[in-house]
């Protein structure tokens, strides 16, 4: 069983000691999930991506003064170099979401230890080593903490409960289905987890903006760390998609008091509590 352990909640969040922290994140990236489950077209090439070719350009030209974190497949690696080299250079953060999008929750160890190997060697040809890791799918797996360990990852994010935690110096650092962009835009996503609809019965980008402020605020009443998950292709559908997430970013960026950092930043500012501090109570966040 992994130890877990924490920082004292009287702490703040970050070097300046802020009220709540919020990280913004980016899931999937190009053809890798519908080469993965079969869905792209055997005749249509490769390489030109809207995820990539239109949205991330964006993103990276608009999304100042912090890191956010970007959660890629690394198949992406060998097709989209330029672009998650871009990324970094940007002052983000590229964390690992599988090698093609495997299903994590699926897969048998001996699969999840292939996967990993591959994709940390995919990473490599791009000159990236990522130390985050999203799996696929959201959930993770009873050996995740162990696994993230063995390969050298400094923190992990997946579908869980509200505490943030160190596991063995291993940070686990949970999202939750309402928090993430596509449940809130389209009703026949958001109707699985529960997502109701805004004033008129609507999904989209309305009920998007005013559930992640919200979420924003509330992080900031309480004291704690909110994870919001986008997808690239998802919210880079419409201009009024992204013009939400850009509102969104704003408002979080605009709080004195709150820390907006990448996973990765999080990850590390807690690890380095503990080194200093030892043991103490649990993180509480979103």
């Amino acid at each position: 069983m992994s130890k877990g352990r924490g920082l004292p909640l009287n702490s703040g969040w970050g070097p300046d000691g802020k009220k709540a922290a919020v990280s913004f994140t980016f899931d999937n990236l190009g053809e890798a999930s519908d080469i993965e489950f079969g869905k792209w077209p055997k005749d249509q090439s490769i390489g030109s991506h809207m995820s990539v070719t239109q949205v991330v350009p964006e993103l990276l030209e608009r999304l100042k003064g912090f890191q956010a974190t970007f959660f890629v497949e690394a198949w992406n690696a060998t097709v989209y170099p330029d672009t998650l080299r871009a990324m970094a250079n940007a002052g983000h953060q590229v964390g690992l979401h599988g090698l093609r999008h495997e299903i994590w929750a699926t897969l048998d160890g001996q699969r999840q230890v292939e996967v990993l190997e591959r994709s940390l060697d995919a990473m490599a040809t791009a000159g990236l080593r990522p130390f985050g890791f999203r799996p696929p799918g959201g959930y993770g797996s009873d050996n995740l903490a162990e696994l993230m360990r063995r390969f050298g990852f400094s923190h992990f994010s997946c579908v869980g409960e509200e505490t943030r935690v160190v596991l063995d110096g291993v940070v686990s650092m949970p999202f939750s289905w309402p928090f993430v962009d596509g449940n809130q835009l389209e009703e026949r996503i958001g109707a699985r987890f529960n997502i109701q609809p805004g004033p008129g019965g609507q999904f989209g980008p309305s009920l998007l903006k005013q559930a992640f402020i919200n979420e924003i605020d509330r992080a900031a009443h309480f004291g704690v760390h909110a994870v919001f998950d986008f997808h690239p292709w998802i919210i880079g559908q419409t201009r009024e998609r992204m013009e939400a997430l850009f509102s969104i970013v704003a408002h979080a960026q605009h709080r004195p008091d709150i820390w907006v950092a990448s996973c990765s930043e999080v990850a590390g500012w807690m690890l380095a509590g503990i080194t200093n501090n030892g043991a103490g109570t649990l993180r509480r966040g979103i």
